[in-house]
């Protein structure tokens, strides 16, 4: 759960400097690692995978930077009190991959950049290459 809570101190405004350290320390580190035209990035585990995972690595804040993220282990949850999102919509989603991919399911993993400034990663996806997803 280190690695969870690591993710959430990052404040991942749409195409900020934050967004691109995350995506930089978490995502281009694993093997295999492919990146698109508009920088969304993709990895294919097996020779045909017929899943699909997905998650965005913007959240909603709407400043760049870092935030301390502190754990309640009595309650099992993270939280922060700075007043500012605990940016779990997407970091977790963006963690349950990397697991999953840590294990080697088989699928094609897509992590979308600029979800939360209007699908801008998913817009292109289905602009530039939607032949990709087959």
């Amino acid at each position: 759960m280190h690695l969870l809570q690591e993710m959430l101190t990052y404040k991942r405004a749409s195409d900020s400097p934050s967004e691109q350290a995350f995506i930089a320390r978490f995502l281009d580190p694993v093997p295999g690692m492919r990146q698109d035209g508009f920088g969304n990035r993709y990895l294919r585990l097996g020779d045909q995978p017929t899943t699909l995972f997905s998650a965005h690595t913007d959240s909603v804040h709407l400043s760049s930077g870092r935030q301390p993220v502190r754990q309640d282990h009595r309650a099992q949850v993270f939280y922060q009190d700075e007043g500012e999102p605990l940016g779990a919509d997407d970091a977790t989603g963006c963690w349950i991959l990397l697991q999953l991919i840590a294990q080697r399911v088989p699928g094609l993993y897509l992590f979308h950049r600029q979800e939360e400034s209007g699908g801008q990663g998913s817009r292109w996806l289905a602009d530039h290459s939607p032949a990709s997803l087959a």
